[in-house]
């Protein structure tokens, strides 16, 4: 008798765009360095593009984004401007295991200290080594 052929793995994709706009503006105005005529309103802007794939349980990702305030050269933005936001690794099976290595976003609690406080123009991301197992049903049995 012949063996069946495993199936293949698909390939999945899934991509991503955000786009943000917000406008501010003051009734006591804080005053930058960099423009100081300008203190009491501005505009900021987020745009976010990226692609993810999966093939079995080996997946990546990876998220490009610029974040800037109008009327600003990025040289004057700060931190903020274009670069990468994300970009990682994941093995994964159907269970819940998983290792996901490289710059992402991390939510840990009630994300007082740690979190990527996404309302944010530039959000918050880490370069760690991030691991989940899931936890067992009966905590009597141990195996």
């Amino acid at each position: 008798m012949e063996a069946e052929p495993k199936p293949r793995s698909k390939l999945e994709w899934s991509p991503l765009l955000d786009v943000r706009a917000r406008g501010e503006a003051r009734v006591r105005p804080y005053v930058d360095g960099q423009n100081p005529e300008r203190g009491d309103y501005f505009a900021v802007t987020r745009l976010r593009a990226g692609l993810g794939g999966r093939l079995g349980v080996v997946g990546a990702r990876v998220e490009i984004q610029d974040a800037r305030r109008l009327g600003l050269f990025p040289s004057q933005a700060g931190s903020a401007g274009f670069g990468i936001h994300a970009g990682y690794v994941e093995i994964g099976d159907l269970n819940g295991t998983s290792l996901r290595v490289g710059r992402q976003e991390l939510s840990l609690g009630d994300q007082r200290m740690i979190g990527p406080l996404d309302w944010l123009m530039q959000a918050r991301r880490l370069g760690i080594i991030n691991s989940r197992f899931p936890p067992r049903t009966d905590p009597r049995k141990v195996t």
